[in-house]
């Protein structure tokens, strides 16, 4: 593929003006990053009323940071999207998860 076509590839379509957001330096898009975060708290929604049902909180939490592959920043921002939605349960979930995420970063885990 040559430049001017490269280029072209990477200009915004003239019907929509939309173009892809440029990748982070792990290679995830914006959009694909928001994807993520927004499965994280679908993750939580789904597990909150399990908890004490059939489910410890802490073994939801876990079962969420191995979800988030151990980032708490991830969490993090899962929690803030939960509690924009007024997903108190799930954020609460979400902060239990996102310590333990750091505290398992910190310990070198």
């Amino acid at each position: 593929m040559s430049d001017e076509e490269r280029a072209a590839d990477d200009a915004p379509t003239a019907s929509t003006g939309w173009q892809e957001p440029p990748a982070d330096v792990h290679g995830e898009t914006k959009a694909e990053h928001r994807q993520e975060v927004l499965e994280t708290v679908g993750m939580a929604d789904y597990l909150a009323p399990e908890v004490d049902l059939r489910t410890t909180e802490e073994e939801a939490a876990g079962a969420i940071v191995e979800w988030a592959e151990g980032d708490p920043d991830l969490l993090q921002e899962a929690e803030e999207e939960a509690r924009r939605k007024h997903h108190e349960e799930s954020a609460e979930l979400l902060h239990h998860a996102a310590e333990v995420a750091e505290e398992e970063t910190s310990n070198g885990s």
